[in-house]
Parts: structure tokens; C-alpha cells; sequence
């Protein structure tokens, strides 16, 4: 069976049920992985199960993260405000997923949360922000983009810089994004390159030395 057709088969409702059972399981890895796949179908009647997931107490950092990014995918308007409390949080790897999440969704208000965001006197608010505006592409973003590069005052330029070019990476191409990153990487800030590959693409086996 091609990966395709198996993945036609998992969005039947029976095996929804049974990966949003997981979501509850007591392995860590376990309902990581079934968010994923959840997300990944694309069937949105796990939303729910996302959302009564998320709210729950004690959850764990990785299993937060991805519940984010998979509401970032398969979610609407409604998710708005339930993502954007994510954006403050205390860890500061749970608020650059919230920005990416509320990237994914594509939503003017969601733009909206980023743009604000980024005029924030907090420093690792604007680098979230820059982060969740360079993946909406849009010209209001690209503009603010330009805005804090240009600007001879603006704080954590590199940040803005790098979210600026990954805005222009074509998506399909893999090797492009790869030399450009690189070529980023030579002329600026190498910690916040390497960062920049590992919070937006899995491309975690490059090394920055």
C-alpha cells in the first residue's frame, strides 16, 4: 500500500478515534506522535481532542509544542485566543511555537497578534514575533519586516533579517533554502541560523560549527 492510500485510509473516522485515544496515553512519545499524525491527516475532528488536550495540567513541553503547531494546522478562527496565551508563555519554547502556530492558521487577526507583538519592549517577544512573520508571507508582514531592518535602532536585526529571507525560500525546494540559510548564516549571526533551522524546518542534522 502506497503512503498516500494508507494515509486516505487513516482519515477514516475509525482510526481518528483510535489515534485521539492516544493523545491520553501515559507514554510521553506516544501522544507526541499521535498529535502529529492527527495533524498530518488532516482531519479536523480532532480539534477537539487537541483543545481538551491542551488545557489540561502538568502537560509536558514537547507534547504542548505539538499540539500548538497541529491547532496551527487544522485549526480556524475560534483557536485565536487560545494560541496566543501561548505566545506569552514563561518557557520560551512554547511561545515560538505559538507564533508559528498562529502563522499556520493564516488569519488577518493572527497576523494582527504577531504584528503588535513585535513592537513589544519584551526582546524575546520581537524575535518570537519576527519568527511567526516570516512564515505568514504576506506583504503587511514583509513590509514590517523591512521596517526593523532598515531601522538603525530596531533590536535583534539578525532575527528579523533571517525570518525576512525565509519568507522568500521556495518551498520546494529544499537545497535552495539549505544554500541560502548557509549563505545567511556566513554574513550574520551563526547561533541565530542554526536556531532558525531547528524551530523552522526539520533540518536538525546540519551543523554550525
Amino acid at each position: 500500500m502506497s503512503a498516500l492510500a494508507l494515509i486516505r485510509d487513516m482519515k477514516d473516522t475509525n482510526y481518528t478515534i483510535s489515534l485521539t485515544e492516544l493523545l491520553t496515553d501515559k507514554d510521553k512519545k506516544v501522544k507526541v506522535r499521535a498529535a502529529n499524525v492527527l495533524g498530518k491527516i488532516g482531519n479536523k475532528t480532532a480539534l477537539v481532542s487537541f483543545r481538551k488536550a491542551i488545557s489540561e495540567p502538568n502537560i509536558s513541553v514537547t507534547f504542548t509544542k505539538a499540539l500548538l503547531i497541529n491547532i496551527g494546522r487544522l485549526g480556524s478562527q475560534e483557536d485565536i485566543q487560545l494560541i496566543r496565551n501561548y505566545l506569552y508563555h514563561s518557557n520560551p519554547e512554547i511561545s515560538i511555537y505559538a507564533a508559528g502556530s498562529l502563522a499556520m492558521l493564516g488569519s488577518i487577526e493572527g497576523e494582527e497578534i504577531l504584528f503588535e507583538a513585535s513592537l513589544s519592549e519584551d526582546g524575546w517577544i520581537q524575535r518570537i514575533s519576527y519568527h511567526g512573520l516570516g512564515l505568514l508571507r504576506t506583504t503587511k508582514s514583509r513590509n514590517r519586516l523591512e521596517e526593523i531592518i532598515n531601522d538603525e535602532n530596531a533590536s535583534w536585526k539578525s532575527y528579523a533579517l533571517l525570518a525576512y529571507h525565509i519568507q522568500q525560500f521556495d518551498d520546494n525546494d529544499d537545497k535552495k533554502y539549505i544554500d541560502q540559510l548557509t549563505n545567511l548564516a556566513e554574513n550574520n549571526d551563526r547561533v541565530v541560523a542554526k536556531w532558525a533551522i531547528g524551530q523552522l524546518v526539520d533540518l536538525l542534522d546540519i551543523e554550525f560549527s
